[in-house]
């Protein structure tokens, strides 16, 4: 497997690099300069919109 380039920027400190991982690894989940965790954009989490339903809508005070 070839190695994965990728620029990171930390939100928290700021740092701007560069790191090279393995396709089968873990992206990186903190910053290796301050410990801030990255938060990666992932489009399939996005598609998934929670539907409330009658079993777990909050606002439903109807009990049968």
């Amino acid at each position: 497997m070839a190695p994965v380039k990728q620029q990171i920027l930390c939100d928290d400190c700021g740092a701007d690099f560069e790191i090279k991982f393995e396709e089968e690894e873990k992206e990186p989940t903190y910053c290796p300069f301050c410990g801030a965790d990255l938060f990666w954009d992932d489009d399939e989490e996005d598609d998934d919109e929670f539907e409330l339903d009658d079993w777990n809508d909050p606002d439903n005070d109807d009990y049968e």
